[in-house]
C-alpha cells in the first residue's frame, strides 16, 4: 500500500495585470493519519482497559474518535501560525482574486506534515501526563 499525501492548493489571479499563481493552503486527511491515530488509540486504550480504570471494549471507538479529533486540533493550531490571508501580486502589488481550490497528491511528506504529526504526538504526551497525574492523586 503506497501512502500518498494530499495537499490543498488555491489558485489566484491578479485583478490588475492578470498574473496567476498557486499557493499551498494546507494538508488534507489521508490514510496515514488514520493509521497513526489507530496506533495511538490502541496504546491509550490498553492503558485504560487495565486497572484501575477497567473500561469496556466499546470505549475504544470513543478513544479513536478522540485521536482523530486531536489530528484536527493539531492541523488547526498549525494553521494559525503558518501565514497570513492577504495575497498580493508579486509584480504590481494589487490584490489577488481567488479562483478555486484543488487537491494535489504527493509521494513524500512536506515539512507541514511532519509538524502536524509532531504536534499530535506532543498533545498525546500531554494527555498521558495528565492521566498519570490523575492516577497518582
Amino acid at each position: 500500500m503506497k501512502i500518498m499525501f494530499r495537499h490543498i492548493f488555491a489558485g489566484y489571479r491578479c485583478s490588475k495585470c492578470s498574473e496567476t499563481c498557486e499557493r499551498h493552503n494546507g494538508t488534507s486527511f489521508t490514510k496515514l493519519h488514520l493509521i497513526i491515530g489507530l496506533v495511538f488509540a490502541l496504546a491509550f486504550a490498553i492503558r485504560l482497559f487495565c486497572p484501575p480504570w477497567e473500561l469496556q471494549w466499546y470505549y475504544f471507538f470513543g478513544i479513536y474518535a478522540g485521536e482523530l479529533l486531536l489530528f484536527f486540533i493539531s492541523g488547526l493550531s498549525f494553521s494559525f501560525f503558518s501565514g497570513g490571508m492577504v495575497h498580493r501580486c508579486k509584480n504590481c502589488k494589487a490584490p489577488m482574486m481567488f479562483c478555486g481550490r484543488y487537491f494535489k497528491y504527493e509521494d513524500k511528506p512536506w515539512p507541514e506534515d511532519h509538524a502536524i504529526f509532531i504536534i499530535h504526538a506532543v498533545l498525546n504526551v500531554v494527555i498521558w501526563l495528565n492521566l498519570a497525574r490523575l492516577l497518582a492523586s
